[in-house]
């Protein structure tokens, strides 16, 4: 849950927007579960040690992160998160400011999904293609002094192997501002292996041949 800071005294509004601006785009980039991503880059985003927790530590078990507008997916090596959101804005702590002092109250309420691979490949092998030309650098709360650069993002990200005779493509929808992914099924593989446990959702059912997944908001 993210919250604005109260403003700053005896700093000029124009400079205190300044720090504002700052403020979120360092806050947007911590990219975990608790976020909602940085301009909403294309594709996958390969997690070189830039993504954290709510803790600034180091989050190696994402693999790749997809950011959109309203929807964050975390890839992992053997499932994957749905991460969604709302925001509720409160002025009423402000109203008696002075109009240049005055900052709503914005809380960001996260509902996040898990996705587990029953009994998947342990050792699956994720093969990201379609790179980027455009990279990322990050100097954030939670990386060296150095910081984290040439950070690349994918079309595509494919799990070769998941289960036995079994790949599983992640891809960007062209049609739609999120995810899909398909499992591709080669001669001699069991499309009864393939098992996904759904966890931290309000409901989920299947409804048309679709898998409906509920979530808050």
């Amino acid at each position: 849950m993210l919250r604005k800071p109260d403003p700053i005294p005896g700093i000029s509004s124009v400079f205190r927007k300044w720090l504002m601006s700052i403020f979120f785009c360092i806050t947007a980039v911590f990219m975990t579960a608790q976020t909602s991503g940085l301009a909403h880059p294309e594709g996958f985003m390969e997690n070189k040690g830039q993504i954290v927790d709510q803790h600034y530590q180091a989050n190696p078990a994402v693999k790749f992160l997809f950011c959109s507008s309203d929807l964050n997916v975390q890839l992992r090596m053997n499932g994957f998160s749905y991460d969604t959101w709302t925001d509720e804005t409160d002025s009423t702590s402000s109203v008696e400011q002075p109009r240049e002092n005055y900052y709503a109250e914005q809380i960001r309420h996260f509902h996040r999904v898990d996705v587990e691979l029953i009994n998947s490949n342990p050792g699956v092998e994720i093969v990201p293609t379609d790179s980027s030309a455009t990279y990322y650098n990050f100097f954030t709360a939670g990386t060296s002094s150095e910081g984290i650069s040439d950070v690349r993002c994918f079309a595509k990200v494919l799990y070769r192997n998941i289960y036995p005779g079994i790949d599983l493509l992640f891809f960007a929808s062209e049609k739609e501002t999120g995810v899909k992914y398909d499992f591709i099924v080669h001669p001699g593989g069991n499309i009864s292996d393939i098992r996904l446990h759904y966890s931290g959702a309000d409901e989920v059912e299947l409804r048309g041949g679709k898998i409906c997944v509920k979530v808050s908001g």
